[in-house]
């Protein structure tokens, strides 16, 4: 939900927030009437929610299975919201101080085929002298699979030994902490 979502509505019934409900299985977003996504959900179930914040899309999980993309061209700046209905209800929310149950590691794999798929498939139209310039910025700055598949359709060489080149690398995760 953002910030502008009244807490007294059900997320998804407002336009500006965002909601899978467990009596249905419904998703749910500007409108009180859902559409199907995903199964029914109930007490002992874990619901999980993930924003990949790179192609602006938003799922859900169930007990760690994923139940693909709910949302799309979703803004930036939401906030986690719960809804429920019945006085008394009780949660436990998990915002990353445990693991979670459902493993993101496919998701970050396959964000990053898709986009090492767009790397590797951008027309390089423009055949001037600028590629040497662009190729050197890429090997300088350790990014050697960038480099790679540059070179090979830009028809150029790498004259720098491929050791040095993972040695800046490395350097450069050593500084940034990744």
């Amino acid at each position: 939900a953002s910030r502008k979502s009244c807490m007294n509505f059900l997320p998804g019934w407002e336009n500006t927030s965002y909601g899978y409900h467990g009596e249905n299985g419904q998703k749910f977003h500007s409108s009180d009437s859902g559409k199907p996504y995903g199964p029914k959900y109930t007490i002992g179930d874990v619901i999980g929610c993930g924003i990949n914040f790179v192609d602006r899309t938003c799922f859900f999980t169930i007990n760690g299975h994923y139940l693909g993309v709910a949302f799309k061209n979703i803004p930036h700046c939401l906030y986690p919201t719960v809804g429920m209905q019945t006085k008394g209800e009780i949660i436990e929310a998990n915002f990353g101080q445990e693991d979670f149950i459902f493993d993101t590691t496919f998701i970050k794999d396959e964000l990053k085929a898709r986009v090492k798929l767009s790397i590797e498939n951008f027309p390089i139209t423009d055949t001037n002298k600028n590629y040497k310039m662009i190729l050197s910025y890429l090997i300088h700055h350790g990014y050697i699979e960038s480099a790679i598949v540059f070179a090979k359709s830009t028809g150029q060489k790498i004259n720098e030994d491929f050791q040095s080149i993972y040695n800046r690398q490395n350097i450069m995760k050593l500084i940034r902490g990744w």
